[in-house]
C-alpha cells in the first residue's frame, strides 16, 4: 500500500496570510467548522471520498464526533471513520 506523505506543518499561508495549520479530521469538536485540505490513501479511497463530494477545498461541520464521525457538508451529512489507511486533514476555519 502507498500512502501520501505531507509535511504538516507547512509554510505555506492560506487565505489570511498565515501558516496552513492542518490537523485531522477526528480532531475537530462539534460544531467546529473546516477546510478540507488534503485526502490521505490510496488513490481509489480518495477518489470515493471526492465522488461522494468530500475533496479539498469544501467545507465541513463536526456534527457529532466519534470513530465514525458526522459531517455537515453542504446541506447533507456525512458519516465518515478515519482511519490508518484513509484519513482527512482539514484546516480549522472560524464557527458561525
Amino acid at each position: 500500500m502507498t500512502l501520501m506523505r505531507i509535511n504538516i506543518n507547512s509554510d505555506e499561508p492560506n487565505a489570511n496570510g498565515r501558516p496552513l495549520e492542518l490537523i485531522p479530521l477526528r480532531v475537530l469538536g462539534p460544531g467546529e467548522r473546516g477546510r478540507v485540505a488534503q485526502l490521505l490513501g490510496r488513490a481509489d479511497q480518495r477518489h470515493r471520498l471526492e465522488e461522494l463530494g468530500l475533496r479539498v477545498g469544501v467545507d465541513i461541520e463536526m456534527l457529532q464526533t466519534g470513530s465514525a464521525c458526522i459531517l455537515r457538508l453542504g446541506n447533507a451529512r456525512f458519516c465518515f471513520r478515519d482511519t490508518d489507511e484513509c484519513s482527512v486533514l482539514v484546516e480549522r476555519t472560524l464557527s458561525a
